[in-house]
């Protein structure tokens, strides 16, 4: 079976290594599987971009040509937001691969445009990483409605100002998608999967929930004295571990965790903080260890498995990879009660749930997996299991080919 997987990157965000996990671990099952992508950033050969610098630059002007409109007509642009109205032009290699399926996972950033997605006459499975697909031109829709409703000029919110681009975004995608006959929907989450079934977009669409799998081999647990001496970290205390790529980033909630370590000062406690250092530093109530933006599996394993816990405080989430990532290290996770973050953590038994968006019950659940004593061992034991059990990448990727292959039957 002949599968291309179009995606912007192989690597760096938790999107595009998903995507590259997928492609790997079906190659280990013997499947011909290949990635177009504008961003080439591993060196497996079948993972290919423009093949040229020309073409390499090209991708990255579209990258910035993509968001300009957003500039050009002074409209306000959310947290992330993406037109696709640029393409860097992976359908002319896609057409030499000739695959039995296609896979779409995070096409943004000029990789490809709305339009070229409608042209796909190959049976498509689209793994959403988010809600782009179904919403304008969202990735997160935050407390807007509309992607239910459908945009129109009645019910926009009423701080928007300017030319409606979300509107134009979402209509262009209804025309595209209107042309694909053959069009799965994957989700990784429960909850993305009821988004993509309440959307207007979407609600007619086969619709899938297949967990994120995770490279078990690579993320797997080191003993905390052992990955402290080798990251320079104290030996002693106890360690509260979240990511971020900006502490400004309002959907990742690291602003929330702040507030949460204020209740929690005087217990001894210390923060690690993954991602790219501030320019400022915070006002934090408990010395900060900032450890980078860390790419390398066996860094990233090193440093989750130097935590004692994993806090991720998103307000919007599909399901974080840096919750699979530590559970598999055996760290319990600490998070809010939302999106995807239920179908993993598990209250009292690898982690805790807080009420969003309660400060006091987020430190509550922070203090409880710090200080469960004899019960800790257990928690973590438990945040491994739970990875191995349900969120392997070679499940992951069974699930996939046993998808494809029920596809192909009915397109046959």
């Amino acid at each position: 079976m002949k599968i291309a997987h179009l995606a912007y990157s192989d690597g760096g965000g938790g999107a595009f290594k998903a995507a590259y996990r997928i492609h790997k671990s079906l190659r280990q099952l013997g499947q011909e599987s290949s990635m177009l992508v504008s961003k080439r950033v591993g060196n497996d050969p079948d993972v290919y971009d423009s093949g040229s610098a020309l073409g390499r630059l090209w991708g990255q002007t579209a990258t910035y040509l993509d968001i300009l409109p957003w500039h050009l007509m002074k409209v306000p642009r959310g947290d992330f937001s993406s037109l696709s109205w640029v393409s860097s032009g992976p359908l002319g290699k896609l057409e030499t691969l000739r695959p039995d399926i296609i896979q779409l996972h995070w096409v943004c950033a000029g990789f490809m445009t709305i339009e070229q997605i409608g042209k796909l006459n190959t049976p498509v499975v689209w793994r959403l990483a988010d809600m782009w697909a179904l919403a304008g031109a969202e990735h997160y829709v935050g407390d807007d409605a509309r992607y239910r409703q459908g945009y129109r000029r009645d019910n926009r919110p009423a701080d928007e100002k300017g030319v409606d681009l979300n509107r134009w975004a979402w209509t262009r995608k209804r025309k595209a998608y209107a042309k694909l006959d053959n069009l799965t929907i994957v989700t990784p989450s429960h909850w993305l999967a009821n988004c993509a079934r309440e959307s207007v977009l979407l609600k007619n669409r086969r619709i899938e929930v297949i967990p994120t799998g995770q490279d078990i081999e690579a993320f797997h647990p080191i003993p905390k004295p052992v990955a402290r001496e080798i990251l320079r970290l104290p030996q002693t205390g106890k360690f509260i571990m979240t990511a971020s790529m900006g502490l400004d980033e309002k959907r990742k909630g690291v602003g929330l965790l702040l507030q949460a370590l204020e209740l929690l000062k005087g217990n001894g406690y210390q923060l690690l903080l993954l991602g790219d250092p501030p320019r400022h530093a915070p006002d934090c109530p408990m010395p900060v260890h900032y450890l980078g933006r860390l790419q390398d599996d066996v860094a990233l394993a090193l440093a989750y498995s130097a935590a004692d816990v994993f806090v991720a405080a998103s307000v919007e989430e599909n399901l974080a990879n840096t919750v699979i990532e530590a559970m598999a290290c055996a760290v319990p996770c600490v998070a809010f009660a939302i999106g995807g973050m239920p179908d993993i953590i598990r209250p009292a038994c690898n982690g805790y749930l807080a009420q969003p968006f309660l400060i006091e019950d987020l430190a509550r659940g922070i203090e409880t997996v710090l200080e469960s004593g004899e019960a800790y061992a257990r928690l973590a034991s438990e945040a491994r299991l739970t990875v191995e059990q349900g969120f392997s990448e070679a499940g992951q990727a069974r699930r996939y080919l046993s998808l494809y292959e029920e596809l192909l039957v009915a397109n046959a």
